[in-house]
């Protein structure tokens, strides 16, 4: 199957899934004690990259006591991640797809070389590691370029966990894990061969 209708497969899943209201809610509970769980390993400060979900996204929870940046896209091609200093999107602009992104006129940019942890959206996962993003290419243009020992991790239902492997193109970046609301399931890293 092309990547192409994996995504209307699992575009289609994944709002199925949000329609069910009381499965979706009790989930994105779930997911929100496994992420909140996850980062009492990191230290106080560290810099995590997120997203504001979006649609029928897994949302991912706020946790005080870290640096938080969320993306703004730059160009057609590019984005950015800006540091907020609170949860929600108070002051935060709408971008041409309805997305909320940090104003960046009160907002600074973390450049990936800072950054310790990237929460990473997707439609799907495979075990290996891949990921089936919207197929813009944003993530996998920003993940190129972070410095090594920066955890990426997905986020996302167990329903949008592949059975099989994922297409793989030359450019799509695995990722370390992903969090679902039944826990973390790491992968291990790949090699350039």
């Amino acid at each position: 199957m092309d990547k192409a209708q994996l995504r209307r497969d699992y575009r289609a899943r994944r709002t199925l899934f949000k329609k069910n209201s009381v499965e979706f809610l009790s989930a994105c509970k779930a997911l929100s004690s496994q992420v909140s769980s996850f980062l009492s390993e990191f230290p106080l400060g560290s810099k995590i990259l997120s997203y504001q979900a979006y649609g029928s996204e897994a949302p991912v929870p706020w946790v005080d006591g870290f640096q938080w940046a969320y993306p703004r896209m730059r160009s057609p091609e590019e984005m950015d991640f800006l540091f907020v200093k609170e949860s929600g999107v108070k002051g935060w602009l709408k971008n041409q797809y309805g997305i909320f992104e940090p104003n960046p006129k009160t907002s600074s940019i973390c450049t990936p070389g800072e950054a310790d942890l990237i929460f990473v959206p997707a439609l799907s996962f495979d075990r290996s590691g891949l990921r089936l993003g919207g197929g813009m290419g944003f993530y996998d243009r920003f993940l190129a370029p972070l410095k090594e020992g920066v955890l990426k991790i997905g986020i996302g239902f167990h329903t949008q966990l592949h059975s099989g492997e994922l297409p793989r193109d030359a450019w799509d970046i695995p990722l370390d894990g992903l969090m679902t609301e039944r826990g973390l399931i790491g992968f291990l890293r790949r090699k350039k061969s």
